[in-house]
């Protein structure tokens, strides 16, 4: 009769140490994906969506920090500009400003939706919104200069701006 109590218990905590914390389980393979990415280039464009299934998978889980889940929408942010889905690009800045407001990378998040609506989109008119809410937002920000600049080379080429630097 003491036995069955004892194999109860005793199964409870074998089964409970196998079980695998989904968030550990996903940064892992997470951090192999990037590896994979990272040691063969040339497989950039391949890997690239299964590893933003990875990110979405994550930031997804009630488990796991909100610190790994800004990283990990900032990072896809980036993935899904280097094979051109900037329009997801955008929907990954945006869930880090919606969902995690108070982050120190919100701040990143915006200037990078700025940016990308600016350089890649040629969104001038909500670039230019942007921007001008990241400065009122984060006007000590590391970002604000660059921002300063962009928004006041909106809509121009290159070339017009090496000519402006090479007038002064």
């Amino acid at each position: 009769m003491k036995t069955l109590p004892c194999l109860l218990l005793l199964s409870f905590f074998v089964f409970s140490c196998k079980t695998e914390n989904p968030a550990a389980k996903l940064a892992a393979e997470i951090t192999a994906l990037e590896a994979e990415i990272g040691a063969d280039p040339g497989a950039t464009q391949a890997k690239i969506p299964a590893l933003l299934a990875k990110y979405e998978e994550y930031v997804a889980l009630k488990e796991g920090s909100a610190e790994d889940k800004v990283k990990y929408l900032l990072r896809a942010g980036e993935m899904a500009a280097l094979v051109g889905q900037n329009g997801k690009s955008l929907g990954y800045y945006d869930q880090v400003i919606s969902q995690f407001p108070d982050s120190p990378k919100a701040a990143t998040a915006l200037f990078m939706k700025g940016y990308t609506l600016d350089d890649k989109l040629g969104r001038i008119d909500e670039a230019k919104a942007v921007y001008e809410e990241f400065l009122k937002k984060y006007p000590d920000d590391d970002f604000a200069d660059d921002t300063q600049f962009l928004l006041k080379n909106l809509g121009k080429t290159e070339e017009e701006i090496i000519k402006q630097f090479e007038a002064k």
